[in-house]
């Protein structure tokens, strides 16, 4: 029997369609959406081993388990921080790439055993004597696919369903001449023919791309399939990224980020240019900065010393996604801790002082070359634990 359609319009209403799919969902069936994959499928998911199975039956049909081979499954996320719901000790790596990458240009690879949940969907499934078994194009078991989506209606959806998302797109590789997405609700439909039962309709998807695909293996990151974000940009991407806070961003937190990174390349054995290919991001902010001020002469001078080049500096203010990319935030005194946590209390385990024994580091603004080498030497002893932790992670 053909899927029920839904004709939908940019700008147009979508609470009755979205009610109408949550429903839907609710009673096991399986809908098609648009979005920036192509059309994909979505099926409820279930979070603890205690529910009862969501209805998969739809699933179970023949054509469904042809079509197993040609499709890729994936837990769709509402948040990076559904990734501890999701998983036991999901790795930092994970959390990076999609906090750094758009929504629905990147999908991660995990490893099962890490999986909190019952049934550990994987690529794309298939099912044995009526029940639903993880299955990936390789045949392993051992992985488990996520993502975040992007796109109006898949949003409102996650938003008004109260369980999570398990959605299909077709596997490919997207830089093939034959693009395999399913571009329009009929090719959707024509995949997983006899177990689709509502499409919402939009009409013919031009602007569509498939995810990247990293497989993440302890905090090390392999390219499964390309998409549209380079590989070299999710190698950037993945390591720690840390950020230095004071308040005008042109004394402290400029010499702690331009002495953190000579220390840390140093360490590496590479040139301070070559840190971001290895995957680690190096920034400064300040609670009270203004966007392009320069750093102060006397730190300049202090660090043309050493070699290090801080003329080309431009303070910035502190902002939502410095914060939320950041790992590690090391603040220059235990005030501008306290100012940060009390607006982002969800923060506070990723923010330290860094003074030794988290004393404060005094602002030299105003003193003299003397201020400024203590003040150096007082970053200096902070940066030493510090390159230590980052240079010992896997």
């Amino acid at each position: 029997m053909p899927a029920v359609r839904r004709k939908f319009e940019n700008g147009g209403e979508v609470q009755d369609l979205i009610l109408e799919a949550v429903q839907r969902l609710s009673a096991g069936e399986l809908i098609g959406i648009p979005s920036q994959l192509g059309y994909i499928g979505v099926a409820k998911g279930v979070r603890s081993p205690d529910e009862s199975e969501p209805g998969w039956t739809a699933l179970a049909s023949e054509a469904c388990q042809s079509a197993a081979p040609q499709l890729r499954w994936a837990w769709a996320l509402r948040s990076t921080g559904e990734l501890n719901d999701f998983f036991a000790a999901p790795p930092d790596t994970a959390r990076r790439l999609l906090t750094r990458c758009k929504p629905g240009t990147l999908a991660v690879q995990l490893e099962a055993d890490r999986f909190r949940f019952r049934t550990p969907f994987a690529e794309a499934h298939r099912f044995t004597d009526g029940q639903l078994q993880s299955w990936s194009g390789s045949g392993s078991t051992s992985h488990v696919l996520c993502l975040l989506l992007a796109g109006e209606l898949a949003k409102v959806l996650q938003t008004m369903c109260p369980w999570p998302l398990l959605v299909t797109w077709p596997a490919g590789e997207p830089q093939a001449e034959d693009n395999s997405l399913a571009k329009t609700a009929d090719s959707l439909e024509n995949l997983l023919s006899d177990c689709m039962n509502y499409i919402i309709d939009a009409g013919t998807l031009d602007d569509t791309c498939a995810p990247a695909i990293a497989e993440i293996q302890g905090q090390g990151v392999g390219i499964i399939q390309s998409g549209q974000i380079e590989d070299a940009a999710i190698m950037e991407r993945r390591g720690p990224s840390i950020l230095f806070v004071c308040t005008g961003n042109t004394c402290r937190s400029p010499m702690a980020e331009a002495l953190c990174r000579k220390l840390l390349a140093e360490r590496l054995g590479c040139n301070p240019d070559e840190l971001a290919t290895q995957g680690y991001r190096i920034s400064s902010a300040g609670l009270a900065a203004e966007f392009g001020y320069p750093a102060s002469p006397e730190a300049v001078q202090l660090l043309a010393e050493d070699g290090i080049e801080l003329s080309d500096h431009h303070s910035q203010p502190i902002s939502v996604p410095l914060l939320e990319e950041a790992d590690l935030i090391l603040t220059m005194t235990a005030q501008h801790r306290q100012m940060i946590v009390t607006h982002r209390p969800d923060l506070a385990a990723r923010i330290r002082v860094l003074g030794p024994n988290d004393r404060d580091i005094p602002d030299p603004i105003g003193g003299g070359m003397d201020v400024y080498r203590r003040c150096r030497e007082a970053i200096e002893a902070g940066l030493a634990p510090v390159i230590e932790e980052l240079t010992k992670q896997p």
